[in-house]
């Protein structure tokens, strides 16, 4: 009876540690479906940041390649600048010594025309008093003294050497008698032509900066939509796969 009353207890004890046992299988079973449904929602984000991981990825490398494009472009840009700057300045002091030799041109011309105009005048006194003295000649019998005709011809002569040497004296001293009316009109329309080609490069420059600029805006509004669009799928599906 004892006997049996041991086997009695010892079977009670080893139901007892066998429900322990399963009431611990039940937990652990517990814990890893719960491990389970954590590794399958995992799972699932992994799956969500691999999709926009494929919309995204082609968004921003075509984003990283216009910045580059653009980095890229403004280097050129502020390099053509400079240079244009360099041939603008360059051309501006070509324009204004174009400007000058124009002007000093306009005043030979003006010079040159005053100087003719004192020549005929001259020309025409000397012809006036020529005459006079012919006239005066013939009204008093033409004297038949040498000295006479000497001394009047003496007087003609004075008289023009006095024209001449008066012309002389206001030619301008910077080699202006050198030069004839019709070249410095000749030269004046040079100046102005080449004048006229440099304010026509002077446009085509502007116009060009002002293409390129033109440019340079519609390229960072571009970039700058790529950037705006991709920022917004960031914000709306925010990747939580380290979480």
């Amino acid at each position: 009876m004892n006997k049996m009353h041991s086997e009695i207890v010892e079977y009670q004890k080893l139901i007892k540690n066998t429900d322990a046992k399963i009431d611990a299988l039940r937990e652990q079973a517990t814990e890893k479906a719960t491990k389970i449904e954590e590794l399958r929602a995992q799972l699932l984000r992994y799956e969500e940041c691999s999709l926009q991981s494929v919309f995204f990825t082609p968004m921003k490398t075509a984003t990283d390649n216009e910045i580059k494009k653009l980095s890229d472009l403004i280097l050129i840009l502020n390099e053509r600048i400079d240079n244009e700057r360099h041939k603008y300045e360059e051309l501006d002091i070509t324009h204004r010594k174009t400007k000058e030799k124009k002007r000093k041109l306009e005043r030979k011309v003006a010079l040159v025309e005053d100087e003719l105009k004192i020549l005929k005048d001259s020309k025409r006194t000397s012809r006036a008093s020529k005459t006079a003295i012919q006239k005066e000649q013939t009204f008093d019998g033409f004297p038949s003294t040498a000295a006479s005709l000497g001394k009047k011809h003496s007087s003609i002569a004075a008289i023009a050497v006095r024209a001449t040497e008066t012309v002389s004296d206001e030619t301008p001293s910077e080699g202006y008698d050198l030069l004839d009316k019709d070249e410095l009109k000749y030269k004046l329309e040079l100046a102005e032509e080449k004048l006229k080609i440099l304010e026509d490069k002077l446009k085509m420059i502007e116009e060009e900066k002002q293409d390129d600029y033109n440019h340079l805006v519609d390229m960072i509004q571009t970039s700058k939509q790529l950037f705006n669009e991709a920022l917004t799928v960031l914000k709306r599906d925010k990747c939580q796969c380290m979480s």
